[in-house]
């Protein structure tokens, strides 16, 4: 061995060294925001009844005395969503938890878990001999189970959003690159299908699961009975969906005049609702002010110009960029839904963080595009630890939000699951709060009924009046 290639050998080590540490740190530190995610999930559960549960219990309860049939009950609209797995949610939590949430939690956590898990492995999947900088992988699973969206599954009237993210991913996974002369690829097509059919079961928004669809079988250049059959079964669901639906978000829209809707303010209005929704959580902090929207901006631009790439050229054409672009279009089409039906109901500056969930989607979906095309230019040794320092001050910086923003909604829950506690047992002082419920007499005679009926489990709450 000559005495250039020993030197080489000896400097070497030395780097491989610091790459496995940093490797380590990333991975440790992915470890404590797992585990942050998993201790605010508990400590921002809410356990009682609120605000749209006392729907749910209301008509899971009127199907319970023969009112209707179980087709009925499950298809009921809730607004503008027929909200099948929260009808299912409802029957378990009241018949087998007597109303303790326990079924939201665990079926919506389970449904974070598993896109974290889908994704976290499609990006192992599309580069499998990268070695160290994989690692940086765990950046899209820290994005998902973050805290902003821990009360998506904490909070039983926001596990809606968990469902409709996961089953449109599944559908991305298993449509994308399925093949188009392998035994198994109709089989593919054919659960995505019926993963779209699941999105939509959770909310509205899981509708874009179908256009979403379409979109990679006519870029993977699939038979036209593939296009007609996703266009088809597509609109017809769509108009069997849309039966029966109250478009409460629409209503301040549908009784403008023209002129007021294409109006300057009502317009600007309306964008400002869309960047700051793809802007979350950076759009609920005060501190930041105006930076949340500036970001969403600066997401949708960078967005835009992935999926018009991936549209007119053959550019970001492997199969992790058709999930990708699933992705961003999925956030892209349920900010648009939420600035159309919702910028006109509630303050604009204030974008429910349950949203996050969708916002979220455009973030890991711009990361599962950039990452894999980084990677080959930190090919030497020198290079590779500069990008996995990188990935690992990314992950510092995701785990210092996460308990930021975790004990903000431990502090802001906390205060909820108190009085929501108290307003199951009948101990209230003073005025129900409006975020436990708007109409406190519908509440009330549903609680009467659960607890008539045996369906109300006693809460360990103190709820004395001082």
């Amino acid at each position: 061995m000559t005495g250039r290639a020993r030197h080489d050998r000896s400097s070497a080590q030395p780097r491989q060294s610091l790459e496995r540490i940093i490797v380590l740190g990333t991975a440790l530190v992915a470890a404590a925001h797992f585990a942050l995610f998993v201790y605010f999930l508990f400590r921002t559960a809410i356990y009682s009844p609120i605000s749209d549960s006392f729907t749910y219990i209301d008509v899971y309860l009127q199907y319970r005395a023969g009112e209707m049939s179980l087709p009925v009950y499950l298809w009921r609209a809730h607004g503008e969503h027929h909200l099948v797995w929260i009808r299912l949610l409802t029957w378990a939590d009241v018949e087998i938890f007597h109303t303790r949430s326990i079924p939201f939690i665990a079926a919506a956590t389970a449904a974070i878990v598993a896109t974290a898990a889908l994704v976290w492995l499609q990006l192992r999947q599309a580069e499998p001999k990268l070695g160290a900088p994989t690692c940086l992988g765990l950046l899209a699973p820290m994005l998902i189970l973050s805290t902003a969206n821990v009360t998506d599954c904490s909070v039983p009237i926001n596990t809606t959003y968990p469902f409709t993210v996961f089953f449109t991913v599944l559908a991305l996974v298993l449509f994308a690159g399925a093949g188009r002369r392998t035994s198994d690829a109709s089989y593919r097509r054919l659960a995505a299908m019926l993963s779209a059919l699941g999105a939509s079961m959770g909310t509205a928004a899981g509708l874009l699961a179908w256009p979403i669809l379409f979109w990679i079988a006519w870029r993977e250049r699939l038979n036209r009975g593939w296009l007609a059959t996703l266009a088809g079964v597509g609109i017809v669901y769509s108009l069997f969906y849309a039966r029966g639906l109250y478009l409460l978000g629409l209503q301040p829209a549908l009784h403008k005049d023209p002129a007021s809707f294409i109006s300057p303010t009502h317009l600007y209005g309306v964008s400002y609702y869309f960047f700051a929704f793809l802007g979350l959580p950076l759009t609920r902090a005060p501190t930041f002010g105006l930076i949340g929207p500036t970001v969403g901006v600066a997401l949708f631009l960078v967005g835009l110009s992935a999926a018009l790439i991936a549209t007119f050229s053959n550019r970001l054409n492997t199969r992790l960029d058709r999930i990708a672009i699933g992705m961003i279009l999925l956030a892209f089409g349920s900010a648009a839904l939420a600035a159309v039906g919702r910028s006109d109901l509630i303050d604009g500056l204030k974008i429910p963080v349950r949203y996050t969930m969708f916002a979220t989607a455009l973030q890991v979906g711009l990361l599962c595009i950039i990452l894999p095309r980084a990677l080959p230019y930190f090919g030497r040794p020198q290079a590779r630890i500069l990008l996995c320092a990188t990935g690992f001050m990314l992950a510092i910086l995701l785990l210092i939000m996460q308990v930021f923003i975790g004990r903000s909604a431990a502090q802001i829950a906390t205060v909820i699951a108190r009085d929501a506690d108290c307003y199951a047992q009948g101990v209230q002082a003073g005025p129900v709060s409006a975020v436990v419920t708007h109409y406190p007499e519908d509440a009330e005679k549903v609680l009467a009924a659960l607890r008539k009926q045996g369906l109300l489990a006693p809460r360990s709450r103190d709820c004395t009046i001082r």
